[in-house]
């Protein structure tokens, strides 16, 4: 039998930087305010873990808009993100009504191996439902929107991407760099 073994925690040493070493010249102090890019509002944003670790940024959020910016060691901030203001856009509501359509299948490419591969193929576009259980692939992004396949119930889908999956492929293949990009990419129908 083997005796206990006894493990001795030793204190983690904090390597001290002298102020030649730093790049970044944190003032001192716990806090340091600041004024929100989003709203004008001034935020005490904790500042001595990224001046004793001499990060280059601190991020932050603003509690009064809910606006995430980063905050900079002389008090410059840059926004990063701020709420929506005001009524949505007429594309804002076009892209929230496109998004709620979109139905995700944890097992879909387990059950629809061929319209997930041709989802994957086309990028650009995504695999809409519409309120009668049809699914047809679709760039909605575009005026008119780009059509990448009819609109059919899930199975036949399934059997038409089988189907016509050679001819996905070699649409992939002639526009690859595009669609990589995410490029609108028009397919010409061939159903």
């Amino acid at each position: 039998m083997n005796p206990p073994q006894i493990i001795a925690e030793l204190p983690m040493l904090k390597q001290t930087q002298t102020k030649a070493t730093k790049k970044y010249s944190w003032p001192a102090g716990e806090t340091m305010d600041v004024v929100c890019p989003n709203c004008t509002a001034i935020v005490a944003t904790q500042i001595s873990v990224v001046r004793d670790d001499d990060l280059p940024l601190r991020p932050e959020d603003c509690e009064r808009c809910n606006a995430q910016f980063e905050v900079y060691p002389g008090g410059k901030t840059v926004l990063v993100s701020a709420p929506l203001s005001g009524p949505p856009s007429e594309s804002g509501l076009k892209a929230i009504s496109f998004f709620e359509s979109l139905t995700f299948d944890p097992n879909g490419a387990r059950d629809w191996p061929f319209t997930t591969e041709v989802e994957t193929l086309v990028t650009v576009a995504w695999l809409q439902e519409f309120e009668d259980g049809t699914q047809q692939f679709v760039d909605a992004d575009q005026e008119p929107p780009h059509i990448y396949s009819p609109r059919l119930a899930p199975e036949a889908l399934e059997r038409f991407c089988e189907t016509n999956i050679e001819l996905y492929r070699k649409f992939h293949e002639m526009h690859e760099a595009a669609l990589d990009r995410r490029e609108p990419t028009p397919m010409t129908p061939f159903w």
